[in-house]
């Protein structure tokens, strides 16, 4: 009897993508006492999340394009146990090096769950069921990085940070044992398979052709900035609340966890909106909350709002509550751009976000932490995004046009199954209309 791909199937992905996030940070809360571990500096310490960073940006180059070729299932327990792999090693490890080079290759393992999950969902799903389910999986996050630090501040006060990789490994061996057993292939091997026809000229020449789309370009940068200017918090947030605050760890996790929450809380109602009004409002909708969040970001940098410690969470706070509606919505916005290589692009997707958020967070721990500086840095990501959501605007008539010119070589028989057509807009679903 056909496996067939249901709830428990969404949960298990839902599941592994929470583990993969917490794979990157459970342990930031604990940074200071890395740093004592290890006998490095502060700057140091940020180091080892931005390799885990640096990992997932390598396996999401290839594990898109390759899903598309041999299928989703094997080559997500293929990279959730190398996930598993890199995580020992991280607590086995006796030497900074060592554990650097672990936390590469956990992210290496880690950062390619994200994007056969979203490549899972689309072959599944389509339209504003699609982007529903893209909510679900950005339901992920709030929880990974909510839950996470509180957990790996508690194990590392009650036992040792390092206990924190043997739960995550735990965790993902559950996961995969599920998949492996239950789990069906969502791509069709007789229909979309195409593994003789592979090569790296092929792969490489699916995300040139991305690459030229400058709408699906602009949509797929908007997760990359936004979640960028979250993540400049999150790795000085333990350092500005320990020296401007006098905060532990454990108070900075609790304190750290409100906006996660309203992330969390914001992600329903983004999920509501886009059943009742379709994706196209909900970004919309987050365009106008990040606006709202830049003003108040611009007061606290000019003094208007005090430099207190509930003051700054609150930011974040608003932050969160933008951020819930322009990651998923700008992620389905892309992906309607390329209907028939949804691997490919779930890949460039989380390639550009891995990148962005990585040059920010290295920028970032290129200068001392000081409450200014750091939201110095995240008010420029939001100058970004706000122009990222209105570039289409001024340029939607030659981004349709290219469209048309990509649907017409598409139908080039000298061009490979791989690239054919994929660049497919569907205008119905756009988040602006013509005469915008």
């Amino acid at each position: 009897m056909e496996r067939k791909f249901d709830g428990r199937h969404i949960f298990a992905l839902f599941v592994a993508n929470v583990a993969a996030w917490g794979c990157n940070n459970i342990y930031i809360p604990c940074l200071p006492n890395v740093a004592a571990d290890f006998g490095i500096s502060d700057s140091t310490a940020k180091l080892t999340i931005l390799l885990g960073t640096a990992g997932a940006i390598l396996s999401r180059i290839v594990i898109g394009p390759l899903s598309d070729y041999f299928g989703r299932k094997k080559l997500l327990i293929a990279f959730i146990s190398i996930c598993m792999m890199g995580l020992m090693g991280c607590y086995f490890s006796t030497s900074i090096n060592w554990f650097l080079f672990f936390r590469c290759f956990q992210g290496i393992g880690s950062g390619a769950v994200l994007v056969e999950v979203i490549s899972i969902l689309s072959d599944t799903q389509s339209g504003n069921k699609r982007a529903r389910l893209l909510g679900l999986v950005e339901l992920s996050w709030p929880i990974g990085w909510g839950l996470s630090p509180l957990i790996g501040a508690w194990i590392s006060a009650h036992y040792s940070w390092r206990m924190n990789f043997v739960l995550l490994v735990s965790v993902l061996l559950s996961v995969v044992m599920f998949i492996a057993c239950s789990m069906p292939e969502t791509l069709k091997k007789e229909k979309d398979l195409q593994i003789k026809n592979f090569s790296l000229h092929k792969l490489l020449r699916g995300y040139a052709t991305l690459s030229k789309h400058k709408l699906f370009l602009s949509y797929a940068m908007i997760p990359g900035f936004v979640l960028g200017g979250y993540m400049i918090f999150a790795i000085n947030g333990p350092f500005i609340y320990r020296d401007s605050f006098a905060y532990t760890p454990q108070d900075f996790a609790l304190l750290q966890a409100f906006p996660l929450i309203v992330y969390f809380l914001t992600i329903l109602i983004y999920r509501v909106i886009i059943e009742k009004f379709g994706f196209a409002n909900a970004y919309k909708v987050g365009v106008a909350l990040y606006g709202i969040y830049t003003s108040i970001t611009l007061m606290f940098l000019l003094n208007v709002i005090p430099s207190t410690p509930n003051a700054v969470i609150s930011i974040i706070c608003s932050q969160c509550l933008a951020n819930a509606f322009l990651v998923p919505a700008g992620a389905a916005c892309a992906l309607q751009y390329a209907q028939n290589s949804l691997g490919t692009a779930a890949s460039f997707i989380a390639i550009i976000r891995n990148v962005v958020v990585t040059a920010l967070m290295y920028i970032s721990g290129l200068f001392s932490v000081t409450l200014f500086g750091v939201f110095a840095l995240i008010f420029s990501t939001t100058v970004v995004v706000l122009y990222l959501t209105t570039i289409r605007r001024k340029k939607y008539q030659e981004y349709e046009a290219y469209a048309s010119s990509s649907r017409r070589v598409g139908d080039d028989n000298t061009r490979s199954s791989s690239t054919k057509n994929i660049l497919v807009p569907q205008n119905e679903q756009e988040p602006e209309s013509k005469s915008a």
